[in-house]
């Protein structure tokens, strides 16, 4: 038998006095009531040590919330069914324009710009008659800078609302990046002129960044000066400034950049050496910082100069260096592209005049029969009508026009 547990003590000397004996009968009786006891005493240490645990859990669970909500870069917002802000967490995000006094209270549509407003007011609606989880995009000017968002809105219990907020500047400006590659490849594949291409590709560039401004300089046959300036963003009198620019050593940043074929930066152009002579109209310009890089072909020649322009002082950035390589390396595609066209409109000129200087008839053909140039010559010998020479792909009206032809007189 177990000892006497203290509450069982204590209640057997109020009846029987401090030098009590339990009665034989009564003995049963007690050992259960004891027993009883002692089990008690055991199921409430096991319900004491759950509740300790569950107390630390729960704070260990607050405080691993409380971390994740300051580490996230997103803004929380708990609503109420209405659309006033109960409480909000901003994370490390920077977004908040207003101090977090001046939300709490207020309806978060009646905060946001109108049509934001209104895309809010519609998912919350929805939120709390579908009791669903509603994405919705929008974009804010901020000081002239626009900047997208995406928010998130799941309902909550104690009919309450959560809206996770992100800003997605950044991944609308890339795709929207890979969305103009595609459409400066395809330009460059159907053919368009250069100066075309290089416009779209620069505003593709300058798209990525504020107070960017993007130039292409060509370089001339010569191979001693860069000219032919394609800037879409740039004032036209400065512009005018950058045709003949000497390709040297200490001739500015784009001379200087093809002369040694790797990136020259000029971080403040009012301080920098390879300035001095040019620095007075760009300045003009508002533009004071300036890195140029070299636009090469495949087999590393010079074809161009890529510039990009700043109006403040300032080096580039990581990304700003990878949009120079992907701007070069169009630009090179681009401009190889048009030197090949002209290579090849060059030779069809002197086949041509090769095959008319000829007193021989001459009609060539590819492996399939399809014609692919002939000479005046051919023609008057053989007086098959030119129409049906130049539609080249129908083989058939070809081979029954040959068909009835007879041998020129000169063959007889």
């Amino acid at each position: 038998m177990e000892p006497t547990h203290s509450l069982l003590t204590r209640q057997l000397k109020r009846h029987f006095g401090d030098g009590y004996q339990v009665p034989g009968e009564w003995r049963g009786f007690i050992e259960a009531i004891n027993e009883a006891y002692h089990e008690f005493d055991q199921d409430r240490a096991m319900v004491e040590h759950s509740l300790e645990m569950s107390s630390q859990e729960l704070l260990q669970a607050n405080s691993e919330m409380r971390a994740v909500f300051q580490a996230i870069p997103d803004l929380l917002f708990r609503l109420d069914h209405q659309g006033t802000i109960l409480d909000l967490k901003a994370g490390t995000s920077r977004d908040l324009v207003l101090q977090r006094q001046d939300f709490l209270g207020k309806r978060i549509h009646d905060i946001s710009q109108k049509n934001v407003g209104d895309q809010f007011r519609e998912a919350i609606r929805q939120v709390v008659e579908q009791r669903t989880v509603v994405r919705l995009e929008y974009t804010l000017n901020h000081q002239g800078q626009e900047t997208s968002y995406e928010a998130r809105l799941a309902p909550l219990l104690e009919n309450q609302i959560v809206a996770i907020i992100q800003n997605i500047t950044e991944r609308k400006r890339t795709e929207q990046f890979r969305a103009g590659q595609s459409a400066v490849l395809e330009l460059i594949a159907t053919g368009a002129s250069l100066e075309q291409t290089l416009s779209t590709l620069l505003r593709l560039i300058e798209s990525q960044a504020e107070n960017m401004f993007c130039s292409v300089l060509l370089l001339d046959d010569d191979g001693k000066h860069l000219g032919r300036p394609v800037a879409p963003s740039l004032p036209e009198s400065y512009t005018r400034l950058l045709e003949a620019i000497p390709v040297g050593p200490q001739a500015g940043c784009c001379g200087t950049a093809a002369y040694l074929k790797e990136p020259v930066v000029a971080p403040d152009i009012l301080n920098d050496p390879l300035w001095q002579e040019k620095a007075g109209p760009a300045l003009e310009h508002g533009l004071r910082a300036c890195w140029s890089s070299p636009i090469l072909s495949p087999g590393g020649s010079v074809r161009g100069t890529f510039q990009m322009y700043y109006r403040e002082v300032r080096s580039p950035s990581s990304k700003e260096k990878r949009l120079v390589e992907i701007a070069t390396q169009i630009a090179g595609i681009a401009i190889e592209r048009k030197r090949a066209e002209q290579d090849l409109r060059r030779a069809i000129s002197l086949l041509q005049s090769t095959l008319e200087s000829t007193a021989d008839g001459i009609l060539v053909v590819d492996a399939e029969g399809r014609i692919v140039s002939f000479n005046e010559r051919f023609v008057t010998l053989w007086q098959i009508p030119r129409s049906v020479l130049e539609t080249r792909e129908d083989k058939d009206a070809l081979a029954s026009a040959v068909s009835q032809l007879k041998a020129p007189d000169a063959f007889l």
